[in-house]
């Protein structure tokens, strides 16, 4: 996924170049909305701990993050389940980011600082409004 200095997000094959406008990049799998169709299939469909990312069609950034594993009462869910919420809020571009409980998710350290832990806080924003679900 590429974040471009248009603020917009593109989701690309991972053989494709980087786009000389491109601020931010990152790959993870699966891709699970593009261009506001869902492509889930039923890969990925154990229940567990989730992590995505995507952009509205309003161009806001949506952050999703699903607990699991039992740990919390939650056994968390499969990626089909996560687009569907995505989608409910409008996105139009979204991808699977697993992620640890315990890692940092960095988009341009400068401009964004996005902490992932048990509940989602942010740090620091600068380009647009983050929202999360």
């Amino acid at each position: 996924m590429d974040l471009h200095d248009d603020n917009l997000m593109y989701i690309k094959a991972t053989t494709d170049p980087i786009s000389e406008n491109c601020t931010d990049a990152f790959e993870f799998e699966p891709a699970m909305i593009v261009d506001g169709e869902v492509l889930v299939n039923e890969w990925w469909s154990e229940l567990n701990p989730r992590s995505c990312i995507g952009q509205s069609d309003k161009y806001e950034i949506l952050m999703l993050v699903i607990e699991g594993r039992g740990a919390s009462g939650s056994w968390g869910t499969d990626i089909a389940h996560c687009a569907e919420i995505l989608k409910n809020h409008n996105c139009e571009q979204a991808i699977n980011v697993d992620l640890s409980a315990q890692e940092n998710l960095h988009l341009s350290a400068d401009s964004w600082n996005l902490l992932h832990c048990r509940r989602c806080q942010i740090q620091s924003r600068q380009r647009s409004e983050i929202s999360f679900l």
